[in-house]
């Protein structure tokens, strides 16, 4: 009885050159552009690749704010103050409770620190060592400047992005489509996992892999069980 023909791989190449080949007709048939963007919401973006630069739309803070508790001051009244001269504050007049996060009140530029302040009455403080423009104050963009760019196209939002991106007054940004991979299992022998397989048959578990590490990478794993039917488009994202 003649043999059965088996298909015989007659030459191989160099994993280099076929990575460029297999690239080069990646992006011949398009299957490497990126496609049009879409617009998510910053909360859920982690993960996702930028499509344009994204510019701050407020400033934070946007507002002077106490950057301890204390009081709110000009700091100009505090100065001269010493353990040998210690100068006194009227509360609510030169002086101004504040909590941290709190607003300054027109005029003051300084917050001295509550552990400070010695009181001497409810409506004196006493201070013994001055505070100086600006001190224990949050200033107006302190972390990020209206018009500002908080990240560039084509990055990958991590985490602490998300965080800046709210801050700065986004809630959409406009990211990359994750690219589809899809993964074909080939083979008579494989079976679905889920049972005991008989001799001869082998538990179908590469694919499983390959598709985790392309969600790990950011695409999104199409998994066919078996081969499509012929003429079906497979890179389309």
């Amino acid at each position: 009885m003649p043999k059965e023909k088996r298909d015989i791989y007659l030459s191989d190449l160099p994993w280099e050159e076929a990575l460029e080949k297999y690239m080069a007709f990646l992006q011949e048939i398009g299957a490497l552009a990126p496609g049009p963007p879409e617009t998510v919401p910053a909360q859920e973006a982690a993960g996702r690749v930028t499509a344009a630069p994204v510019y701050a739309r407020i400033s934070s803070p946007h507002y002077n704010s106490a950057a301890m508790d204390g009081f709110a001051v000009k700091a100009a009244l505090t100065f001269g103050a010493s353990e040998a001269s210690p100068r006194r504050l009227a509360v609510g007049k030169e002086a101004f409770a504040v909590d941290t996060g709190d607003p300054l009140p027109p005029d003051c530029d300084a917050v001295i620190m509550i552990e400070d302040v010695h009181f001497v009455s409810p409506e004196e403080i006493e201070i013994t060592a001055p505070v100086y423009p600006w001190e224990h104050v949050r200033s107006i963009g302190e972390d990020i400047v209206a018009t500002e760019m908080i990240v560039p196209a084509n990055h990958r939002l991590r985490p602490i992005d998300i965080g800046g991106l709210l801050a700065g007054g986004i809630t959409e940004v406009a990211v990359h489509p994750r690219p589809r991979v899809v993964i074909l299992p080939t083979g008579a022998e494989i079976v679905e996992p889920g049972g005991i397989p008989a001799p001869g048959e082998i538990i179908e578990s590469n694919s499983r892999v390959l598709a985790a590490l392309v969600e790990e990478w950011g695409g999104r794993a199409v998994r066919r069980p078996e081969p499509p039917p012929a003429g079906t488009e497979l890179v389309k994202t």
